[in-house]
């Protein structure tokens, strides 16, 4: 295991490889405001592959996108663009958590021949509105586009506690692992190290079509894994999203929203399998 970081146009990303050297490239992705400790155990049982986990942009130790800058989903993907022509990785197999799945979505439907397969955990393409809803959502966003100064913790113990009521479906093994990155030491003590505006409403979405044009363009192997007690979705439009990807399995695994930090035997067989290890 070896943290370094990358530099990314105007942006640091923090990294951390796992695995062989000589492996197959893999990139491990996580969700909106975790941070790279959400793959770490799912990589260490991978030892077979050159696992790369970043944290994105604004989260974990990567660095924020300027200030007056607006955040766009979109620009996830050109920052995986820009990490795999880093790391000198012309393909890769990709595993995305949550946010990070529906990153790997649009990468994979933009750029084909870069990702050799995909391993989507409890996510299936960014979130969506309506056309007719659009005009709404950008008012809203702009209306409600104001800085949030982080609340300062005098101590590592109550940011701790703020934390673990906001994921409390987390046991403390995967929890630490995320706490571990979450804060950034300040004067008078800790905040949360996350870009506070990841916190503001999307100022544009996708509408459905627009998605699922993106999961038809798909052209590797899928592996969709969704959990029992995962983040509630709309049936009929998770029918339609897998049935829009040529070649998916669709895996579903006892557990919650964060299961791929359980690594239990359900996920793990099945996931091997498919990565063919």
């Amino acid at each position: 295991m070896k943290e370094f970081q990358l530099d990314v146009g105007s942006h640091t990303i923090a990294a951390r490889a796992f695995g062989d050297p000589a492996g197959e490239p893999t990139l491990a992705i996580h969700g909106w405001l975790d941070n790279l400790g959400s793959m770490s155990a799912l990589a260490a049982r991978l030892p077979e592959l050159n696992v790369v986990a970043v944290d994105l942009v604004g989260h974990g130790r990567s660095s924020h996108r300027p200030l007056g800058a607006r955040l766009h989903f979109v620009d996830y993907v050109a920052d995986i663009v820009q990490i795999l022509n880093r790391l000198g990785w012309d393909r890769c197999t990709y595993l995305g958590h949550s946010m990070g799945a529906g990153v790997g979505t649009l990468l994979a439907g933009s750029f084909p021949h870069r990702v050799r397969s995909l391993v989507l955990f409890e996510g299936l393409g960014p979130t969506t509105t309506s056309a007719e809803g659009a005009p709404k959502r950008l008012a809203d966003s702009l209306k409600a586009e104001t800085f949030r100064v982080p609340r300062v913790y005098p101590d590592k113990q109550e940011a701790f506690a703020k934390f673990r009521d906001s994921r409390s479906w987390l046991s403390d093994e995967p929890l630490e692992r995320l706490f571990e990155r979450a804060l950034r030491e300040v004067d008078g003590g800790w905040v949360f190290a996350h870009d506070p505006r990841l916190r503001l409403p999307s100022i544009l979405q996708m509408t459905e079509s627009m998605v699922l044009g993106f999961l038809n363009a798909i052209a590797c192997p899928t592996l969709v894994v969704s959990a029992t007690r995962g983040w509630p979705h709309d049936a009929e439009q998770m029918s339609h999203r897998l049935q829009a990807i040529k070649n998916h399995t669709h895996l579903i695994v006892e557990g919650n929203h964060h299961l791929h930090m359980e690594v239990s035997d359900a996920l793990l067989l099945p996931l091997r399998g498919f990565l063919g290890l």
